[in-house]
């Protein structure tokens, strides 16, 4: 397996402290090797350099420069074919890239934060074989937050979550009195939109 990740979900996680965890989490589920970013990421999420209003956190933003120098390799370009089959509404330029490039390759596993991708994919009839392909390969990132919420290498996470309001369901849920609530209402989340994509999305991560 190997993962390949977009830009949204590497923000938030670095937003969050939680790339080391989710490095770890990954090697641990066998994910030998280096994950795929895309191309676009250094420049989209501004890594380059200073940036007060997309990185209140200089360290943050040097943590995510160095993952995208040091872990990442450049997601391959998909075939023109495929790229032109799922250009529909409500997927964008990256989301387009990372399915494309996982419809093509079988052992890859999309780790995304964009739900109306997926909805657009499981909904769109003219897609239906891409999503045929894609099943079970899909990861959202809050099924990666759930994951982490119980890990002992996380301590402190509400507390990051709620300093760096990124995502408004998580930002919702860590507001949640416990531990076990949060989990909840995050393991809500996810089914909801397993419901709402048909079998594109992994059993767990």
């Amino acid at each position: 397996m190997r993962a390949a990740l977009d830009n949204d979900f590497l923000y938030k996680l670095a937003r969050y402290d939680l790339l080391g965890a989710f490095g770890a989490a990954l090697a641990a589920k066998g994910y030998v090797a280096k994950p795929h970013c895309l191309q676009s990421a250094r420049y989209v999420l501004n890594v380059l350099k200073p940036s007060s209003k997309k990185w209140p956190s200089a360290n943050q933003q040097a943590n995510l420069r160095s993952y995208l120098t040091r872990t990442c390799d450049h997601l391959p370009r998909p075939s023109t074919a495929v790229l032109k089959a799922l250009d529909v509404p409500g997927i964008d330029e990256g989301e387009l890239l990372l399915l494309g490039h996982a419809v093509e390759n079988a052992d890859a596993i999309v780790f995304t934060g964009d739900k109306r991708a997926l909805r657009a994919v499981a909904s769109t009839p003219s897609l239906a074989s891409h999503a045929a392909a894609l099943a079970g390969r899909v990861i959202h990132l809050e099924a990666v937050i759930h994951a982490l919420v119980a890990d002992p290498a996380c301590v402190g996470l509400k507390a990051v979550v709620l300093a760096n309001r990124v995502d408004t369901l998580l930002t919702a849920a860590f507001s949640a009195p416990t531990q076990a609530a949060t989990a909840t209402a995050i393991a809500a989340s996810v089914a909801r939109l397993r419901a709402e994509t048909g079998g594109l999305m992994a059993a767990a991560f």
